[in-house]
């Protein structure tokens, strides 16, 4: 009798086969009945010797399976490949460097399979042993109804990808997938956020303190490099990124699926423009070396930001979100001081 799976953990990777193949050998072994993996290349050009050795591996495994894509379709697009090609009601999507918690997974589908209307649990992510974090969190055991509450309390709520959980049922019944797809080249450094977004809009959401998963090592092409990539870091990316978010909240204004539009948009305003004070923060170090005043770009930023609240959804309402944006600015004035 074939064993039913009930969730998936789609490791995506690129050009990082070693990473890949040390996260499968730590897990293989320990899926269990309901557990199975699915290894996403990317269409990887170089360190290409541990995807071989995991479609190997997957070739005597019903519970592995492995795809390569031909070309590199970028994260968004791997992203997308995760509730395409997944058979199981369920996934979590896994960078290849970090270590998933599998037990914690067996206690999520029980979950997922009582709470029907729960569409990403958001577990917390340990850092590696003896090591200082890079992006360890903990979050508070939290539910958050969907709509406002949810929105509210999860937008933007991290940059991190590895971890998350997916109820792919829930979301495949709707056009966010599909939304993603028409507006990946806006959303390419952070696709989960947006979907996150979206998610949040229609269905329930979770958070818990237990871990998702750990930080693995860090890849060593990656210690130390200063990335200047428009779609991640560099000013110009930055403001990129804050359009595309701010249009998503036009979006779930207008799709008339939350009882209050305004108040949610002027919140998520908020904290949109919190966020982009605090990466502002984390990129300091890039604009130093570039001898360019991370406290400039501050006040570029909140120029930019009482610019771009010019929606038709905020008419009337113009001051209430300017004082909102304002507050934020001086909030990320008081932590730099």
């Amino acid at each position: 009798m074939k064993t039913i799976h009930k969730l998936t953990i789609c490791i995506i990777s690129h050009n990082r086969g070693s990473c890949a193949l040390r996260q499968l050998i730590a897990i293989k072994d320990r899926l269990g009945d309901c557990v199975s993996v699915l290894v996403l290349d990317n269409g990887s050009t170089y360190d290409c010797e541990g995807y071989i050795e995991i479609q190997k591996i997957s070739q005597g495994n019903e519970k592995i399976k492995y795809h390569r894509h031909q070309n590199n379709i970028q994260v968004y697009g791997n992203l997308i490949s995760c509730f395409e090609l997944a058979e199981t009601p369920y996934i979590q999507v896994m960078s290849d460097e970090d270590l998933p918690n599998v037990t914690m997974l067996h206690e999520s589908i029980d979950v997922l399979e009582e709470f029907c209307n729960v569409a990403v649990i958001r577990g917390s992510i340990g850092k590696e042993e003896g090591k200082i974090g890079r992006n360890s969190l903990s979050y508070p055991d939290s539910f958050f109804p969907a709509g406002e509450n949810a929105l509210c309390n999860f937008f933007l709520r991290t940059n991190y990808i590895s971890g998350v959980i997916y109820n792919r049922f829930l979301i495949n019944k709707t056009d966010f997938i599909e939304r993603l797809k028409n507006k990946s080249i806006l959303h390419q450094a952070y696709p989960h956020m947006y979907l996150d977004c979206l998610c949040a809009s229609k269905f329930d959401i979770m958070l818990t303190s237990t871990i998702a998963c750990w930080e693995g090592p860090e890849d060593p092409r990656t210690i130390g490099a200063q990335v200047l990539d428009i779609g991640t870091t560099g000013f110009s990316g930055r403001l990129a990124q804050f359009l595309a978010f701010r249009d998503l909240i036009n979006d779930i204004y207008t799709m008339d699926i939350i009882e209050n539009k305004l108040a949610t948009a002027i919140c998520l305003y908020e904290l949109l423009c919190i966020k982009y004070f605090y990466l502002l923060k984390c990129d300091s170090f890039i604009f130093r070396r570039l001898n360019i005043s991370p406290s400039g770009l501050e006040d570029a930023l909140l120029h930019f930001a009482l610019a771009s609240c010019n929606m038709e959804i905020f008419q009337g309402y113009e001051n209430i979100v300017h004082e909102r944006i304002y507050q934020s600015y001086y909030k990320s004035k008081l932590i730099s001081s």
